[in-house]
């Protein structure tokens, strides 16, 4: 079972308490793995132990919450945040939201309102951690398959069926990997393989778990992300390259496949993520 790692921010210690308590009994899909009485002190145990997840007070001594949150966004994008409260303000909610806060616990919250919002935040994160893990197994197929073809031990999908494997679905992802900045259907890359639309969309799914589109949109998704990291590209000629007509609509899709604007990218440093192994077809 794969648990996620929580740190909890408050600077009551019987807060503190409570909460670890609740979750170390309750829900053993998150590790309490420490805790902070400042946010100052958040920053730092962000910094050391990056948490999947954390629960952070408001009003604090010295840094608050929000003002916490905002440092640590802007370094660990990949955290998330559950903000605890005693004051109910529309002023809270509204700077938490453009926080981008998973989710806003009272103070005094009821045992089951914790565990019900900590669970549907925790379900959340696992999902979106398989979705990165596969997107990251798709990159890596990405990869091997433009050295096949560079390397000529793939022949392109126009020329018939691949040579190495003989399989229409492969034939479609090089063809995808040779033209997805361009237009493409479903009904064009099976025509171009040889196969009816219906067998190749199976296919898909059955291979990466994907449909077509979602492929497709994927790899378009994925040079995106080499562009804005290696290039000072701007974002209009960047969504034409891969295939969007649009550079709003590309920023939308961006920020559902990958949970993050493409501006954290840009800002991010260049580390290469090491590929996940690949899966069987």
């Amino acid at each position: 079972m794969q648990r996620l790692r929580i740190a909890i921010v408050d600077d009551e210690p019987i807060e503190r308490k409570a909460l670890r308590t609740i979750i170390e009994r309750s829900l053993p899909t998150l590790e309490v793995i420490g805790e902070a009485e400042d946010g100052a002190t958040a920053i730092k145990l962000a910094d050391q132990l990056q948490p999947d997840l954390m629960t952070v007070d408001v009003k604090m001594p010295g840094m608050d919450g929000l003002t916490a949150i905002r440092h640590i966004r802007a370094r660990h994008p990949h955290i998330q945040f559950i903000i605890v409260s005693a004051y109910d303000t529309f002023a809270y909610a509204q700077q938490a939201i453009q926080l981008g806060v998973k989710d806003y616990l009272l103070k005094p919250s009821r045992r089951q309102v914790i565990l019900e919002v900590l669970s549907r935040v925790a379900e959340e994160i696992l999902l979106k951690k398989q979705e990165e893990k596969r997107l990251r197994w798709l990159e890596a197929e990405w990869r091997r398959m433009a050295e096949l073809l560079k390397t000529d031990r793939l022949s392109p999908p126009a020329g018939g069926p691949s040579s190495e494997f003989n399989d229409p679905f492969r034939s479609a992802v090089a063809l995808i990997e040779e033209q997805y900045a361009k237009p493409l259907s479903l009904t064009q890359v099976a025509r171009a393989v040889g196969v009816n639309p219906f067998t190749l969309s199976r296919l898909f799914k059955l291979r990466t778990g994907l449909t077509f589109v979602e492929y497709l949109t994927h790899r378009r998704i994925s040079e995106a992300k080499r562009l804005l990291m290696e290039t000072d590209l701007p974002m209009k000629t960047i969504a034409l390259s891969v295939g969007f007509r649009d550079p709003n609509y590309m920023s939308r899709v961006f920020r559902r496949v990958t949970g993050h604007p493409p501006s954290a990218y840009r800002s991010r440093p260049m580390t290469p993520e090491a590929p996940a192994d690949p899966q069987p077809d």
